[in-house]
């Protein structure tokens, strides 16, 4: 009896492994597998997981001029480029994209030197991190309609980008976007904008409207949208513009001699630093819309008394001239 037990087992044992192999094997018979790249010409296309359309995924790097991006692919529409999909193709001086392509992936234009001008269609809603960073040759592009999203280092370093007019509609403008776009003279800031980041870093060349004592970037129906700096270190008074909606990184840090200011209601945001080393200031008024105080914005203020708030802004409140947020 003991030897009958013990034989039965390791043929139990056997055929679970076996019942298992089985199950995984038809698992991943399940599974999508990734499509072989096709070389047409210049360009790589992958089909999608649905089978239904491709994308473009890389480029050959000795593509040279004008490319276009073709709508259709083997009958299928060609609907996504890849991340990176044109890393430092330098050759190439302009890229047409059709339309249906709705977001250009992080880094896919990165690095293409020659580029001189893209258009993008109406289709496109996003612009991913780093897409055209480092397009040195870079001198236009126009946006399309849709357009609702650029995400940090879009444009970092394109150092030839002269002007740009972003789309109403866009709501976010990332970190660094324009970052060392040293020859950028004019750019639109649409309306539309609720996130806008430390985008402008190393742009000394921008064109801006200015108004008492601030210098300001806006569109055409308000170009006081945000202040950005103020006109010197030195001033002693700023009544910001009633229809400004942000107060852009450090724009009056190290203006010593400045001693009280009001936000106006409409300001949402005040970003980082905006009054570090106001060592003069001793009062601020923050209006009624405020929404967003960042880090150190009244850092090195030693003189500062209050900080005061009126009753109907729904995010802050201040007691004796001390800022607080209101908990809800």
């Amino acid at each position: 009896m003991t030897g009958k037990h013990t034989l039965q087992f390791p043929v139990r044992k056997i055929m679970l492994t076996f019942l298992l192999a089985i199950g995984v094997l038809a698992f991943l018979s399940l599974q999508p597998v990734a499509a072989q790249i096709e070389k047409d010409g210049d360009l790589h296309f992958q089909l999608n997981y649905d089978g239904k359309s491709y994308a473009v995924t890389g480029c050959e790097e000795t593509a040279t001029g004008d490319l276009v991006i073709p709508a259709t692919y083997k009958g299928l529409p060609v609907t996504g480029i890849g991340a990176s999909a044109f890393w430092e193709c330098a050759n190439l001086t302009g890229i047409t994209v059709p339309d249906g392509i709705t977001v250009i992936n992080p880094n896919t234009f990165y690095g293409c030197t020659g580029l001189k001008s893209i258009t993008l269609p109406d289709s496109v809603t996003v612009i991913g991190r780093g897409a055209f960073s480092g397009c040195t040759g870079l001198t236009g592009i126009t946006l399309g309609k849709n357009l609702t999203l650029i995400e940090g280092t879009a444009f970092q370093a394109c150092s030839n980008l002269k002007s740009i007019t972003i789309p109403e509609g866009v709501t976010e403008i990332g970190e660094r976007a324009f970052e060392g776009c040293t020859n950028l003279t004019n750019i639109s800031i649409p309306s539309s904008v609720t996130v806008l980041a430390g985008a402008f870093l190393n742009c000394p060349n921008l064109a801006y409207t200015v108004y008492d004592n601030g210098k300001y970037l806006g569109n055409a129906s308000n170009p006081h949208l945000v202040l950005m700096e103020s006109t010197a270190k030195d001033i002693t008074q700023c009544n910001i513009h009633t229809d400004t909606r942000f107060i852009y990184f450090w724009a009056f840090a190290d203006c010593t001699n400045l001693t009280e200011i009001t936000v106006p209601d409409k300001v949402t945001h005040i970003g980082t630093g905006v009054f570090a080393a106001c060592v003069g200031l001793t009062d601020v008024t923050i209006g009624k819309e405020t929404r967003n105080i960042e880090s150190s914005a009244f850092s090195g203020c030693t003189k500062l008394k209050g900080i005061w708030v009126p009753e109907e802004n729904p995010n802050f409140t201040s007691s004796l001239g001390i800022l607080f947020t209101k908990d809800k």
